[in-house]
């Protein structure tokens, strides 16, 4: 029995505890679009193991840091660009569309 076998289960018990309910809130983060190509931060090879963050404070403290974050922001772009919605987006958005999401948070 594979993990897509012990999942599946878990599936259809969602689809319908969403069927029976009025509307539901997605709750989601960065995870989501790595099955797009997009890193994450915090897994392995994710963009804080090759670039230590740039705190708020520093951001609006430094010239410098600011260029960093816009350098580090357009040399993603291409990744960003060839990216497209993953099976957990296309999800969220027929739920929208069918009208069972009050909120994506």
């Amino acid at each position: 029995m594979g993990l897509m076998d012990d999942l599946e289960p878990l599936a259809k018990r969602l689809a319908r505890m969403v069927r029976e309910v009025g509307r539901v809130a997605v709750f989601t983060g960065a995870g989501i679009s790595t099955e797009c190509g997009i890193p994450d931060f915090r897994g392995p090879g994710g963009m804080w193991t090759k670039f230590r963050p740039i705190d708020y404070q520093d951001y609006v403290a430094s010239a410098e840091m600011r260029a960093e974050a816009w350098r580090r922001k357009f040399a993603m772009e291409p990744t960003f660009r060839a990216a497209r919605p993953g099976r957990g987006h296309n999800a969220i958005a027929h739920l929208v569309r069918i009208g069972k999401v009050a909120h994506v948070i």
